[in-house]
């Protein structure tokens, strides 16, 4: 059975280029709505050029995701990866922060862990979601009370120090084949 999570992937017909990478959960029918109206400006600014040629996107699946909870940080290693290639790709998230809701991530590269670090409190939330943890069961583990966790994890302007981000990302981490490997 095909998969209906997707990445998929906006491609420009005149260079072959991608300039949006998107995600979703009803198939290909998602991607086929940004050339009738999308919600990104750039993206509709693009299409309606393109359209104006006589041209239009072309839709690559880029994955097909069988777990609903790595859909998202599948989206963001996508948009990270081709963002090196196109660094004009229309994804707002990427020149902002971006959002993790997955672990699935390859941190041999602390590049693209440093740009992870832009939204700490997702990261936190990835972590705690991802283990099955309770906000009070992370905290309690951490040795912070429920209140600055939940503040840790809903601000992102509540400042966490390296030490207890470090004992998070470790708790993160246990099981897992050492570093960041699991994340």
């Amino acid at each position: 059975m095909e998969s209906r999570n997707l990445i998929y992937g906006l491609r420009d017909p005149r260079n072959d280029v991608y300039c949006y990478i998107g995600k979703t959960t009803i198939g290909k029918n998602r991607p086929l709505s940004h050339l009738r109206k999308s919600t990104n400006d750039n993206v509709k600014e693009w299409v309606s050029e393109l359209n104006e040629r006589g041209l239009e996107p072309s839709i690559d699946v880029i994955e097909e995701v069988e777990n609903l909870d790595d859909l998202v940080g599948r989206e963001n290693y996508w948009i990270l990866k081709y963002k090196e290639i196109n660094p004009e790709l229309f994804n707002e998230s990427v020149s902002n922060s971006i959002t993790i809701h997955s672990l699935n991530y390859d941190w041999s590269d602390f590049d693209i862990f440093l740009k992870h670090l832009e939204d700490v409190p997702s990261l936190i939330k990835s972590i705690r979601v991802k283990k099955g943890w309770s906000q009070t069961e992370l905290a309690d583990k951490v040795g912070i009370d429920r209140t600055t966790l939940w503040k840790l994890e809903t601000d992102k302007d509540y400042n966490v120090t390296i030490h207890i981000l470090k004992k998070i990302v470790k708790y993160g981490c246990r099981g897992d084949q050492g570093g960041f490997g699991g994340l």
